[in-house]
C-alpha cells in the first residue's frame, strides 16, 4: 500500500529504541461512573449486576450496527478492576460506543463483549487506559478520539453527540474511516484534548547474554526444567526472558486486533499485548484515517488517505511495551509525525514455533 510522503510508516518485528524523555497526558479526572446520555432513539441501558460487574444492553440498532452513547464512561476509582460487558444480539457486527460528556474516558478494568462484534470506543476528548485494563472481545477493538465515524454510504456518526436523536443519523452501512475535524492546538507537544494514554509500571525484560551471570543462571534453570531448550541457540539469538511479569496496560485474552487512533498516543510504562493479534497505532491531528475492511476479516487495514492531513506524535516511555507475539504473530504498524521511544521501551513480534538451528544457517 502506498502512503503519503508525510506519513511515517513502520512495520517492526523486534525493536529496542531509546530517544528522549517524554511527558504523559491524561483526560481530566472525574467520578467513576458509566452513564448513558439521551441522544439516541433507543438509549443505552447500564445494569449493575454486582459491585464489580456492569452489563450494557439496549442502544439503537441499524442493520448489523449497534450504537451506544454515554455521558460518562469512567472505569476508575471504585470501578477499577471491574467488568463492563456489552451484550449485543448475535447478528451485530459492529458496536459503536461514544462518550459525549467532555471529561474524557478511563478504562481500568475488563471490557468484555458477547458474540463476535467489533467494538469501537469513541471519545473526542481523549481516552486513558490504566494498569488493570483488559479486553475479552469476540472481534477487533478500536479506541479513538475521532470527531466522527465515516461510513461507506457517505454518512458520518459524530463522536461529540449532537443532540438530535434522529434515526437518520444512524446507518446500516460499513465503517470506512475515522474523521478528525477540529485542528489540534499549535503546540502539539502539549496538546491534551484527544490524546490516548496507556499507563503501567513498565516491563522487566532482560536480554540473555553470555556476559551476564544473572541471565545465565535463569537460562540454566529453564534448561533444567525443559531439556528441549537449546541454551546456546537462545544466547546467539539474543532472546529475552520476562523476569517479573508485572507489565500492565491493554491485555487481550485472545488474538484480538487492537487499534488506537488519536491526536497523540502516549504509552507511559504501559503495554499493549494482543496474544498474536495485530496492533495499529495512528496519531492524527486532522484529516481522515481509512479502514479497509476488505484486507482482513476483522479490523482491516488502517491507513491515512491523502496528504491533506496533520499527524500527531506517538510516544513510548518508562519501559512501555507493544507485544504481538504468539502463534501467527500479528503485525505492528505505527503512523505519526514523531515516533519516540525511551527508557527501554520495546516492541516484540515473536512467532511462537519450534526453531530449528539449520533454518538459521
Amino acid at each position: 500500500m502506498n502512503y503519503p510522503n508525510n506519513t511515517h510508516h513502520l512495520t517492526i518485528s523486534l525493536g529496542l529504541i531509546a530517544l528522549f524523555a517524554l511527558q504523559s497526558i491524561a483526560p481530566t479526572s472525574v467520578q467513576a461512573q458509566v452513564i448513558p446520555d439521551a441522544t439516541l432513539p433507543n438509549p443505552s441501558i447500564v445494569t449493575e449486576l454486582d459491585r464489580q460487574t456492569r452489563r450494557i444492553d439496549g442502544g439503537t440498532i441499524a442493520g448489523s450496527n449497534l450504537f451506544h452513547s454515554f455521558a460518562q464512561f469512567n472505569q476508575s476509582g471504585e470501578l477499577s478492576g471491574s467488568t463492563i460487558r456489552f451484550e449485543p444480539d448475535a447478528a451485530i457486527a459492529n458496536i459503536f460506543a461514544r462518550v459525549t460528556g467532555g471529561s474524557g474516558t478511563t478504562i481500568d478494568g475488563l471490557l468484555q463483549t458477547t458474540g463476535s462484534a467489533n467494538l469501537y470506543l469513541i471519545d473526542p476528548q481523549g481516552i486513558q487506559f490504566g494498569s488493570k485494563a483488559r479486553l475479552d472481545l469476540g472481534g477487533a477493538f478500536i479506541a479513538t478520539s475521532a470527531d466522527r465515524v465515516a461510513f461507506a454510504d457517505g454518512t458520518g456518526w459524530p463522536g461529540r453527540g449532537e443532540s438530535t436523536p434522529q434515526s437518520s443519523l444512524l446507518t446500516i452501512s460499513t465503517p470506512v474511516g475515522l474523521q478528525f475535524d477540529t485542528p489540534m492546538i499549535a503546540d502539539r507537544d502539549h496538546a491534551t484534548t484527544g490524546a490516548i494514554t496507556i499507563r503501567g509500571p513498565g516491563h522487566q525484560q532482560r536480554f540473555f547474554s553470555a556476559d551476564s551471570p544473572e541471565s545465565l543462571a535463569i537460562l540454566d534453570a529453564l534448561v533444567t526444567d525443559d531439556p528441549s531448550i537449546d541454551r546456546d541457540l537462545l544466547l546467539r539469538l539474543g532472546a529475552t526472558i520476562d523476569i517479573v511479569s508485572d507489565t500492565a496496560g491493554i491485555t487481550a485474552s485472545n488474538t484480538t486486533p487492537i487499534a488506537l487512533v488519536g491526536r497523540n498516543l502516549n504509552l507511559t510504562g504501559g503495554q499493549i499485548d494482543t496474544q498474536g493479534g495485530a496492533i495499529d497505532l495512528v496519531a492524527i491531528a486532522s484529516g481522515q484515517v481509512a479502514i479497509d475492511t476488505t484486507r482482513h476479516t476483522q479490523l482491516g487495514e488502517i491507513y491515512t488517505t491523502s496528504d491533506a492531513i496533520t499527524l500527531g506524535d506517538i510516544r513510548l516511555s518508562e519501559a512501555a511495551t507493544l507485544n504481538t507475539s504468539g502463534v501467527g504473530s500479528g503485525t505492528v504498524r505505527l503512523r505519526g509525525h514523531d515516533l519516540m521511544f525511551d527508557d527501554g521501551s520495546v516492541i516484540f513480534r515473536v512467532h511462537w514455533a519450534a526453531i530449528r538451528e539449520d533454518a538459521l544457517a
